[in-house]
């Protein structure tokens, strides 16, 4: 994994909301311009009044881009629940191996932009970055080394092309760090509140590189 640039909390969320707006016509609801950046939970409540995803997005201070090896993306879990890949591991080297005829038959349950282009070949561009974590101690004992909160099946899609032609490939992802210790959400959850507990680790946006 390769940090590319550091952005702030607030531009990150923007970036989110934009891509919400974009690609599921979701118009952006208003109230944000008066958010305060440094308030994980007011950041989380609005989040989830509008239906966004919410908890980790505003829990870290900090993010970074970063580029991910092959390798790098074959170690990333992703979501438990996405359809016809239910009881399937969650770390995606390990779907393609166990689960490879379910994970090479899953489609996106409604169009979208990203899925010939990293069929096919095409390269994985920055308007499809994922938004990241490092993993939970859970996680990481069934060899995970990230976690895809955002985007999973953006990665399914370009790690089977990867892992099955043999092909090498970069990705790109929003990797969160600096856990706000002021954060409800994560003071709770993510292995009873693990990110807080462990702050002092996650201090660095390329820990696991």
């Amino acid at each position: 994994m390769k940090v590319l640039e550091t952005i702030s909390r607030k531009d990150l969320i923007e970036i989110y909301l934009r891509r919400e707006e974009r690609d599921k016509q979701k118009a952006i609801p208003p109230g944000r311009d008066r958010l305060d950046w440094d308030n994980p939970n007011e950041i989380d409540g609005w989040l989830q009044l509008y239906c966004y995803k919410h908890g980790v997005i505003g829990g870290f201070k900090e993010w970074a881009l970063v580029e991910l090896t092959k390798n790098d993306v074959l170690d990333c879990a992703i979501v438990n629940h996405i359809p016809d890949l239910e009881g399937c591991p969650q770390r995606l080297g390990t779907i393609l191996s166990e689960c490879r005829p379910r994970a090479m038959a899953w489609q996106p349950g409604s169009p979208k932009a990203w899925y010939e282009p990293l069929s096919s070949g095409g390269e994985f561009e920055l308007c499809w970055a994922v938004i990241l974590r490092c993993a939970t101690p859970g996680e990481k004992n069934c060899g995970a080394k990230w976690y895809v909160e955002d985007g999973s099946g953006r990665f399914l899609c370009y790690a089977r092309r990867l892992f099955c032609r043999g092909e090498d490939g970069k990705a790109l992802g929003y990797l969160g760090y600096k856990p706000d210790l002021e954060s409800d959400w994560l003071s709770k959850n993510l292995d009873s509140g693990h990110f807080i507990k462990n702050h002092a680790v996650y201090q660095e946006p390329c820990l696991l590189a």
